[in-house]
């Protein structure tokens, strides 16, 4: 029963953490929002996921403007949630 229940966290987890990393994408493309309250919440959310995929590609794609960091960690993100779906 228990274990139903951390499995149960985990996918929750991971459907709000995939939801905020789309918001902070959407967010991002409008300019006035990046002064948001709520915009600055939502990264300081994302940021300890993001950093490691945003390092990644700066070292493999240095000159880079788009960032991919989001989309890779969904990708992971999505593969973690379908591992505790069982």
């Amino acid at each position: 029963i228990y274990i139903n229940l951390v499995f149960f966290i985990i996918r929750l987890l991971t459907i709000v953490l995939e939801i905020s990393i789309l918001l902070e994408v959407i967010m991002s493309l409008f300019p006035k929002v990046r002064e948001n309250t709520f915009y600055n919440i939502i990264t300081s959310f994302n940021y300890p996921v993001l950093k490691p995929f945003k390092t990644i590609q700066y070292k493999v794609f240095k000159n880079n403007i788009i960032d991919f960091s989001p989309l890779f960690a969904i990708m992971l993100i999505s593969y973690i949630r379908m591992f505790f779906n069982g």
